[in-house]
């Protein structure tokens, strides 16, 4: 039934809703007042009896430590050791004359009382010393405040002991001096407003301090009083509770004073703080009623005034994007809010017809360039395909119509199809998902074919969904493993070179040196014998060359700390002692050069001074050197072997450290072997080169520069 919804209606009940409940917001008006005032209360009670229980103890403070500076004079010192009583009774009279201070007397070591002020100089000769105050003087050497008792007038008063020590810390005796609580109880007084009540408690629960000093005289017990009874238990707080000594119900806070025993109290009789909320009530009511009648005729205006005109823009939506002519409905000449309605409506009409063409020529340019792309597109929601470009359905052989009729995962290989689901549910929820990735797809023809998969969230018609893309990679995969393929042949057939014409290399060699070792040879005989066994020997340095060249560049030997130094030693050792060659070597080496290498290490080395010592002559200098440097921020260790040879010229640098290079035969070049020597250095993430020895003289000799990475100390 629409009529439920009209706003007339609606106005109706709330101003039905205003008037019904006047009764209950007066009542909860006057609730809420009430625990307002309480707490208001509670705070305020509360910070005061924090105050004065904070201000207490500072309070009596001035008078200990007064008391405490005519105890320790050498004046009261020496009469109290000497039984000096006229100059006590002199020390006794001067402390008698400060208003806080109305009485005073000496205790000797044996707990008696040796001198006072006059009006208690009947204690003289009595034994003070089961005084709290002053027994506990003597066994602590310390000063204390005593509870309140009654004064010579039977008001309160605090007594405080002091020690009287000679210059070795000896207690002496003590001084009592009682503090009158009359100029505390007026400062308590100036705080308190009318009709309430404020006082201290001793640790019997006896007044000691009010703002009626009726109460102080005989120090009434107040331990019947709830709110006592809680203080001198360590508690503080607020609250209601019923006095029964001013037989009234009353409110109010309290708070314990630390380190004395003694509490605090302030409270009013609930009857007077709880009267302006009843004066309040009646005001509360009469105010809800006026603003009820007022909301009434307010709400039948705006009932009126408002309806109308919604009425034509609410029509007007329905028809806005169906008819040009829809301003006729809408008070677009209207001055006021409604105006200002109508005419943003007719801005947001004008905005959304823009938008829906924009969105139609977005839409046509997106599925000319989707039909025209080579890539597979598709659009999925949910579980459903909802958009296949003309790629999609070439590559997969199905038609757009079964395309759509499929899940999203249709086509997907059973190998890869949970997978392919469970990702792209995922990016519909805004979870992450790997992408790109290969998968098989089954085409509507049964072949399994390889795809390179790319997918993402987009929102469609209001909702999320996922675009992906793919293309055929199926001859590529193929090649792959065909290239796998001819690459796991090869090693084979490396491995049986380096394992069976290295043992044919090892039998042939053992036959020559048999034959060499036989006395019967000619000498001519025996150079071509050593020559074959020199080409034996460099048939066996190729095919160990060639493994160490597999592993370097299959990365299958790991990196670790290695001393670059012994390395070096190890192949100067290995050139220094060649026939027919007298080379001189150069070099200064520190203790230990720890470089990021592994075990092949010395093959750079020895390739590196071999390669110099072979193109150098038959009297070459070589010169190693060693430096630590910084490049691009890392700490590296720089090598250089420099020979005296007849050098590289820059055509030759280029290339001499490519695989199988030689260079030409007047200079130099080593075949596999500084391919090795720049295959192992790039497996360290180091770098090598070759330079004039001279610069801008090549034919002055070569220098080789190896730059391993350091490992820092």
């Amino acid at each position: 039934m629409p009529w439920l919804h009209s706003i007339r209606l609606r106005t109706f009940i709330i101003i039905l809703m205003m008037v019904l409940p006047i009764v209950l917001m007066g009542v909860a008006g006057t609730l809420y007042f009430q625990g307002v005032v309480k707490q208001n209360i509670y705070d305020e009670y509360l910070n005061n009896v924090k105050t004065i229980s904070a201000f207490t103890p500072d309070y009596l403070q001035t008078s200990q430590l007064f008391l405490e500076s005519i105890a320790d004079r050498p004046s009261v010192v020496s009469a109290v050791a000497e039984d000096n009583r006229p100059v006590l009774h002199s020390a006794a009279t001067y402390v008698n004359s400060t208003n806080r201070i109305n009485s005073i007397y000496f205790v000797d070591s044996k707990g008696i009382v040796i001198e006072s002020t006059d009006p208690i100089s009947g204690l003289i000769g009595s034994n003070a010393s089961n005084y709290s105050y002053v027994g506990s003087v003597f066994r602590t050497g310390n000063t204390d405040i005593g509870d309140a008792v009654p004064g010579l007038n039977q008001m309160p008063v605090v007594p405080i002991g002091v020690p009287i020590k000679d210059n070795n810390g000896t207690v002496l005796g003590v001084m009592v001096g009682t503090v009158d609580l009359e100029e505390f109880s007026n400062k308590i007084k100036s705080t308190v407003i009318t009709n309430q009540h404020a006082y201290l408690v001793n640790s019997t629960g006896h007044i000691m301090v009010h703002n009626d000093p009726e109460y102080m005289r005989n120090m009434t017990d107040f331990s019947s009083v709830p709110a006592v009874q809680s203080v001198l238990s360590g508690k503080a707080g607020a609250g209601e509770y019923y006095n029964p000594i001013y037989n009234q119900s009353m409110i109010g806070a309290y708070a314990p004073i630390d380190h004395l025993g003694w509490g605090v109290v302030v409270a009013m009789p609930q009857s007077v703080a709880y009267k302006p909320v009843w004066d309040a009530t009646l005001l509360i009511f009469l105010v809800v009623v006026a603003l009820s009648l007022i909301a009434a005729g307010l709400g039948l205006y705006l009932g009126n005034s408002i309806v109308a005109p919604i009425s034509s823009l609410s029509h007007a939506t329905t028809e806005a994007l169906k008819i040009d002519d829809y301003r006729k409905s809408i008070p677009l000449d209207r001055k006021d809010e409604i105006g200002d309605l109508a005419r943003s409506f007719d801005d947001m009409v004008d905005t959304i017809k823009r938008a829906m063409e924009a969105l139609r020529e977005s839409e046509e340019k997106f599925r000319v360039l989707a039909d025209t792309s080579k890539a597979a597109i598709y659009v999925y929601q949910g579980e459903s395909l909802v958009y296949v470009n003309e790629a999609a359905e070439r590559i997969t052989g199905y038609s757009n119509e079964e395309l759509l009729k499929m899940k999203f995962w249709g086509i997907v290989h059973p190998d890869f199809r949970e997978m392919v689901k469970e990702r792209g549910l995922a990016r519909q929820q805004g979870k992450p998902a790997p992408t790109p990735y290969e998968i098989k797809i089954i085409t509507r023809g049964g072949e399994a074919r390889w795809i390179e998969l790319s997918a993402g969230p987009i929102m469609y018609m209001g909702k999320p969904a996922g675009v992906a893309t793919f293309f055929d990679v199926t001859e590529r995969k193929q090649a792959e493993e065909e290239l796998n393929e001819a690459k796991t042949q090869a090693e084979l057939y490396l491995d049986l070179m380096g394992h069976d014409i290295n043992n044919m290399n090892q039998s042939a060699m053992g036959y020559l040196e048999l034959t060499l070792n036989s006395p019967d040879i000619e000498k001519k005989d025996k150079e071509l014998l050593l020559k074959s066994m020199g080409a034996l020997e460099s048939s066996t340095r190729l095919i160990d060359n060639v493994r160490k060249l597999q592993k370097a560049q299959n990365r299958a030997l790991k990196l670790y700390e290695v001393d670059a130094c012994p390395a070096i030693l190890r192949a100067l050792g290995h050139y220094s002692n060649m026939p027919n060659v007298k080379a001189t070597f150069n070099y200064e080496l520190p203790p230990g050069c720890p470089v990021l290498a592994n075990d092949l290490l010395h093959e750079v080395f020895e390739n590196l001074i071999g390669n110099a010592i072979k193109h150098a002559g038959l009297a070459p200098t070589i010169n190693v050197k060693l430096e630590a440097t910084v490049f691009n921020g890392q700490n590296y260790n720089k090598f250089t072997v420099e020979d005296d040879g007849p050098g590289i010229s820059d055509d030759i640098k280029k290339s001499i450290f490519n695989r199988l290079q030689r260079g030409d035969t007047k200079a130099r070049g080593s075949g596999l072997g500084l391919y090795l020597v720049r295959s192992l250095v790039d497996s360290y993430g180091g770098m090598v080169w070759v330079e004039d020895r001279v610069k801008g003289d090549y034919t002055q000799g070569a220098r080789f520069v190896v730059m391993l990475p350091a490992v820092d100390k």
